[in-house]
C-alpha cells in the first residue's frame, strides 16, 4: 500500500486486464435461415440484441451490486487489484427479491472475511482447510465467512462469528500456481524481498544524501591546547556532539581539528543499482521495466515493441482467466434470472441456444498505427484473417460498425453531403512506388541526406 512500484504494478492490472470500460460482451447467438434456397448459420440478431440490451441494464451500480456503489466494470477492476494485491477475491451471488427485478446482484468480499484458521476434518469425509469445505474430490462444498471484517476496529471487542455459505453462491477468484492450491497468493509475492531492499537502499542513500549536505566530521584534539574545551553538547562519555548544520562555518579553538566525513552520496552507481532492482521486481510481477519505473530513456521503439508484446501477451491470458473464472459464470446465471423475469423476453426451454456469450478485454494502440493497419491490410487481403476476426480481437462488434456506415451514409444522403472515401493506405502505396528502386535487389533506394 505505501510502496510507489508496488501501485504502479497494481494500477497497470487493472488498466490491461479490465481497462476503462470493463470486458465486452457480444452475443453470438445463431439460428439457421434460408438464404438463395439454402440453409445458412447466421447471426439472431433480434436475441443478440435483447440479450446485449440487458446486459447493459444490468451492469449499473444499482442493478449488478449489492451495495449500490460498483458498476459491473467497477467491480471487474476491484477484482483484478484485489487477487493481484491478496492472492484472493470472492464474489457472493445475492440471488432472488432481494437483488431487485434482475433477482441477481453481487457482494465482492476481500479474503480477509474468509476464516483463514479453520481447519477440520469432517465425519462425512469431507475436509475443511482454510475455511473452505472440500468433498473427497477435492471440490468446493461451502465457505466459512465472517459476518463482519476482521480489521473493522470499530467492533474489535464483539466477538466474531462465521456463517456457513453454500459453494454454489461464491465465486472464488483465484489465479492458482499449484494443483491442489486451495487459496492464492499474492501476485508479487516473488518480488517482496525486492521490494523491501530498494526501500532500504533509497532510505540509506536519502540519509547518506542528508549528511552529505550538511557539515559532517569528526573532531581531533592535536597539539598542547588541546585542553581548550569546544563549545557543543557532551555525550555521557565525554564525546562532544554538535548538530550538523547545512552551510554552517565556526572557528575550532586551538589544538582543536576537524577531519571531514563525505559518504559521497549520491552518485552515479544509484540509479544504476535502483534499477536493477526494479528490473527483478518488473520480472516478478511480468511486466515490461518501463510499465512500472516509468522511465523511457533507454527506450527505443523497437526495443518498446519487444517488451510489450510479451507483457501484452500476459495481459490477454490474464484476462482469459478472469472472463473464465468470473465473467461466463455470472453471465450464465444473469441469463437465467432475467428470462425467468421475463427482462429478457426468449423461452427460457432454449437456454442452451441463448447461453452464447463472447467476452473481449481491452486492446492497445501501438506507436506506429500505420505500420500495423498495413499489415492488417496484407493479412485480409492474403485470405489468412477476416474483419469480423480482428474486430472481435479488438473487443469491437463488425455487425455494429456496419450498421453504423449504413448510419452515416443515410444521414449524409438525407443532409445532401457526400462522403469521400478514400483508400487510408493509398498515400503510402503511392509514395512507395515513386521512390528510386535498386536495379539489383529490387528494393526502394533511400536518398541519403
Amino acid at each position: 500500500r505505501n510502496n510507489a512500484h508496488a501501485e504502479a504494478f497494481f494500477r497497470a492490472v487493472e488498466q490491461n486486464i479490465v481497462g476503462p470500460n470493463g470486458l465486452t460482451l457480444q452475443s453470438k447467438v445463431t439460428e439457421l435461415r434460408k438464404v438463395d434456397g439454402r440453409w445458412s448459420t447466421l447471426p439472431d440478431k433480434t436475441a443478440n440484441d435483447k440479450i446485449e440490451q440487458a446486459w447493459i441494464q444490468w451492469a449499473k451500480p444499482k442493478n449488478c451490486s449489492a451495495s449500490g456503489l460498483f458498476s459491473l466494470a467497477a467491480m471487474e477492476r476491484q477484482i483484478a487489484r484485489t487477487v493481484a494485491r491478496d492472492g484472493s477475491c470472492l464474489v457472493r451471488k445475492i440471488r432472488g427479491k432481494q437483488a431487485g427485478k434482475f433477482g441477481l446482484k453481487l457482494q465482492l468480499l476481500e479474503i480477509d472475511h474468509l476464516d483463514l484458521q479453520k481447519f477440520e476434518q469432517l465425519p462425512n469425509g469431507n475436509l475443511i482447510r482454510f475455511g473452505i469445505e472440500f468433498d473427497p474430490l477435492g471440490a468446493p462444498v461451502s465457505y466459512r465467512i465472517f459476518t463482519t471484517h476482521p480489521g473493522d476496529t470499530s467492533i474489535a471487542s464483539l466477538q466474531r462469528t462465521s456463517i456457513t455459505i453454500p459453494a454454489s453462491e461464491i465465486i472464488h477468484v483465484f489465479l492458482p500456481k499449484r494443483i491442489s492450491q486451495c487459496i492464492g497468493e499474492p501476485w508479487l509475492v516473488s518480488a517482496m524481498n525486492s521490494l523491501q531492499m530498494l526501500g532500504k537502499f533509497e532510505e540509506y542513500a536519502l540519509v547518506a544524501s542528508m549528511v552529505g549536505a550538511c557539515k559532517a566530521g569528526f573532531y581531533v584534539k592535536t597539539g598542547d591546547g588541546a585542553d581548550n574545551p569546544m563549545n557543543g553538547e557532551q555525550s555521557d562519555g565525554g564525546t562532544f556532539v554538535q548538530e550538523a548544520v547545512p552551510g554552517a562555518f565556526e572557528p575550532l579553538p586551538e589544538g582543536w581539528d576537524f577531519k571531514q566525513f563525505d559518504p559521497s552520496q549520491p552518485n552515479e552507481s544509484n540509479a544504476g543499482f535502483a534499477a536493477l532492482i526494479l528490473r527483478e521486481v518488473c520480472a516478478g510481477g511480468g511486466c515490461a521495466y518501463t510499465t512500472i519505473s516509468g522511465d523511457l530513456s533507454g527506450t527505443n521503439y523497437s526495443s518498446a515493441r519487444v517488451g510489450l508484446l510479451d507483457e501484452r501477451q500476459l495481459w490477454m491470458t490474464l484476462q482469459n482467466w478472469l472472463i473464465e473464472t468470473f465473467a461466463v459464470p455470472i453471465f450464465e446465471e444473469f441469463l437465467q434470472f432475467s428470462m425467468l423475469n421475463r427482462i429478457i423476453e426468449l423461452p427460457f426451454e432454449k437456454f442452451d441456444k441463448f447461453n452464447s456469450p463472447y467476452f473481449s478485454g481491452r486492446r492497445w494502440d501501438w506507436v506506429d498505427p500505420v505500420s500495423d493497419a498495413q499489415a492488417l491490410d496484407i493479412q485480409i487481403a492474403l485470405g489468412v484473417t477476416s474483419r469480423s476476426r480482428y474486430c472481435a480481437e479488438q473487443g469491437r462488434d463488425f455487425e455494429e460498425i456496419l450498421a453504423e456506415l449504413k448510419k452515416e451514409t443515410e444521414l449524409a444522403k438525407e443532409a445532401d453531403v457526400t462522403i469521400v472515401t478514400k483508400d487510408p493506405l493509398q498515400n503510402a502505396k503511392i509514395a512507395a512506388m515513386q521512390k528510386p528502386v535498386d536495379s539489383a535487389s529490387g528494393s526502394p533506394i533511400t536518398p541519403k541526406p
